[in-house]
């Protein structure tokens, strides 16, 4: 029985290897974009000059598509918010009563009390690299559905265009003053670059998903932990062939 399970587990792995083998043919043909962020690594985003609304299009994939330093795993489980009670004041006490300094790093915002607020941390940095924003985000993008738990609902947990509008106006304004403050300046600036942007993201998802299903086949041989690789890959399959028909029109 034993035997027979691995004989079956290998061929369930041989069947998945070929799909993203050929999917990932198609999909590095499809992602060669047309050179739009070849220059950005050279130019100064204060340099950035979106005059009307015709540019902004332009203005969104080119910032997108910026190479920059990526976590590639911003996930629930990597973010870490500290609860309320976290919060504290500039000196506290042990509990044997001594006074213990606490040494702050960052100037955080403070609450009403005057206390620090919490602040998010990022931990678990083993895949970071050099990608486009858009990539990264769409990985995150992923990541709400629910993947931790193994029971990704693709259509209905998603981010929807208003959580994903949310979320991109703020890192865009923190990430690039200068290009958030010419969107707000342009009539309907932010409207068309966002929905730029949701698209490209979009696209990008398929990255994030054919890479997770090759991690977890690749897992599925070598690991000694007790998890089911094999059908996290499948489920990652699903999501590709998800994302590709909603953001690809599933063309071939």
């Amino acid at each position: 029985g034993m035997a027979r399970n691995a004989d079956d587990d290998n061929d369930a792995s041989n069947d998945m290897i070929q799909s993203i083998l050929n999917e990932w043919k198609w999909l590095k043909q499809v992602l060669r974009h047309s050179g739009t962020s070849d220059s950005l690594t050279t130019t100064s985003s204060s340099d950035w000059i979106i005059d009307n609304s015709d540019d902004v299009g332009t203005a969104a994939l080119t910032f997108f598509r910026q190479v920059v330093f990526t976590h590639m795993d911003a996930q629930s489980l990597n973010i870490l918010t500290p609860s309320e009670g976290f919060l504290f004041d500039s000196e506290d006490s042990d509990d044997s009563g001594n006074d213990v300094a606490v040494t702050r790093k960052s100037s955080a915002p403070k609450d009403g009390s005057g206390r620090e607020k919490a602040s998010v941390r990022l931990i678990d940095f083993e895949y970071t690299g050099l990608n486009p924003r858009a990539v990264d985000i769409a990985n995150t993008f992923c990541e709400h559905t629910n993947m931790n738990n193994l029971e990704p609902k693709y259509e209905e947990q998603y981010p929807t265009d208003k959580q994903q509008d949310v979320f991109l106006h703020a890192y865009v304004t923190r990430a690039n003053p200068t290009v958030a403050k010419q969107l707000s300046r342009i009539e309907n600036g932010w409207e068309i670059f966002l929905s730029v942007a949701r698209d490209e993201i979009g696209r990008d998802t398929l990255l994030s998903n054919i890479g997770w299903a090759i991690w977890a086949v690749a897992q599925a041989s070598m690991s000694k932990i007790d998890f089911d690789y094999l059908r996290y890959a499948r489920l990652r399959i699903d999501g590709y062939y998800y994302f590709k028909e909603r953001y690809w029109g599933g063309h071939e």
